[in-house]
């Protein structure tokens, strides 16, 4: 698995604050969606009122056990468990 293939948010608080959004990690939740070529990862607002934030890409790789454990630990998924969909 090459890592260098991975793009990911490491500050997801400093995102939201960037973007003017407070992250109350009970208002989001994490999608992965896999495609034949890449997985992607972003956090859905569970109200919908607010826009999809893309927070890991990853190209070339398909969906497995370990590209999911590599993207949830890039994206520090430990420190905020959201509710996955």
């Amino acid at each position: 698995m090459k890592e260098d293939s991975i793009s990911y948010c490491e500050n997801i608080d400093g995102l939201m604050d960037e973007i003017g959004f407070l992250h109350r990690i009970e208002e989001w939740h994490l999608f992965i969606d896999a495609s034949t070529v890449s997985l992607k990862a972003l956090l859905l607002h569970n109200g919908k009122e607010k826009p999809s934030i893309p927070v890991a890409h990853i190209v070339n790789m398909k969906e497995s056990y370990e590209s999911m454990q590599l993207i949830l630990n890039k994206i520090g998924y430990d420190e905020y468990k959201w509710k996955l969909s």
